[in-house]
This record gives structure tokens, sequence and C-alpha cells, in this order.
């Protein structure tokens, strides 16, 4: 999943993605996983929080990198407040005219 940039050797590295879902300055869960982006575990680290505490949270705040229309449907039908930045924002923010 990653790249070794310092041997060259053309071999990829394992790597793991942490997810941590924080309130309140408490980490409320940890889920691990071997996706090489935060997009696909993002349901299933709401999913474990559910079955954890037995209710979805309220909001999600996230940056762009959990911005996908499966998770912002997903966020929808349950009824969670989406605070996720959608991807690209920034670009499209101070595009010019000329664009």
């Amino acid at each position: 999943m990653k790249y070794d940039y310092y041997c060259n050797t053309g071999v990829f590295k394992p790597g793991y993605s942490i997810q941590l879902g924080v309130s309140d300055i408490f980490v409320h869960i940890v889920y691990v996983s071997g996706d090489p982006n935060d997009q696909k575990p993002f349901i299933p680290t709401v999913e474990v929080y559910h079955d954890l505490y037995g209710a979805y949270p309220e909001n999600i705040c996230a940056d762009a990198g959990y911005s996908s229309y499966d998770n912002y449907r997903y966020m929808q039908v349950k009824e969670i407040g989406n605070y996720v930045k959608p991807q690209y924002w920034m670009k499209r923010k101070s595009r010019s005219k000329k664009d």
C-alpha cells in the first residue's frame, strides 16, 4: 500500500488506515483497516460506533478525505449531521471567472 521511496525497490510496504472518533477531547472509537484511503473505512467505523453505543453520532465533522457519494448518502439515510468537506472545495472556491 505504501511505496518505499528510500530504497527505490518498487516494492510496496504494508500500511494501515487508523480512524479515530473523538468528541469532547475523548477518543470514543478506534478502527484499524488496511484500506489505502479514508473513504472506505468511514461507514464501518460509524457502524462500530453504533454497535458500541447503541446510537449514531449526531454530527460528523471530517476533512475532504472522507468525501464520497456513498458516505454522504449513508449520513443522509442515518440522519447524521454532515460536516464533511467536499473534495476540491478550496479549488472550486478560489476559481477565477476565466476557468
